[in-house]
């Protein structure tokens, strides 16, 4: 009778050793998961605030503010801006790598997304960007490849962490924004 009880305080035992152990990991997995989401939620902010303060600037210090595009396409855009406001324009680039130029992280979408002014870097690349899109619009809001008429831009970036939690339920932010450039209003 003893025996029967102590075996069957055993298995009860085991059997709440294992929920506890069990609700530890999803405690530990749903706190990583949050950690990774807010990270993935900041860097897409900061880039997203870097992106707007220097688009608002495009323009500002050309004789001819329709100039203001150098070179543009959905992932890429060079313009002029003073971006450091001393009365002299500086060519600001921003484009988004290839995906092999993030080999190195185990995110497979990821991609390193390039911030230069007058071709100097003044940060590292933004790691985890895995997608930027930039659509330009003229002063009707028709979308436009011709760069003199351009009077807003549109843009998106997604992010997901470098190091991925689940490949088939990817932790990603997503942030987009316009900006009328008030410096290109003739």
């Amino acid at each position: 009778m003893y025996g029967i009880s102590l075996a069957s305080s055993f298995i009860i035992g085991a059997m709440v050793i294992i929920q506890i152990a069990a609700m530890n990991a999803t405690v530990t997995d749903q706190l990583y998961r949050s950690g990774t989401e807010r990270t993935a939620i900041e860097v897409a902010a900061s880039l997203s605030q870097l992106l707007e303060s220097d688009l608002r600037k495009m323009g500002l210090g050309l004789e001819d503010p329709r100039t203001s595009i150098v070179a543009a396409d959905s992932t890429s855009l060079v313009f002029w801006a003073d971006v450091d406001l001393d009365d002299t324009p500086e060519q600001v680039s921003y484009w988004l790598s290839s995906p092999d130029s993030a080999a190195t992280t185990a995110n497979p979408d990821d991609r390193l997304f390039y911030r230069t002014v007058d071709g100097e870097p003044l940060a590292d690349p933004a790691l985890g960007v895995v997608d930027v899109e930039f659509l330009f619009f003229d002063g009707t809001g028709a979308q436009t490849t011709d760069w003199g008429t351009v009077r807003s831009i549109r843009y998106t970036i997604a992010v997901e962490p470098p190091e991925p939690m689940d490949e088939f339920d990817p932790v990603s932010a997503v942030t987009s924004g316009s900006v009328f450039p008030k410096n290109l209003v003739l």
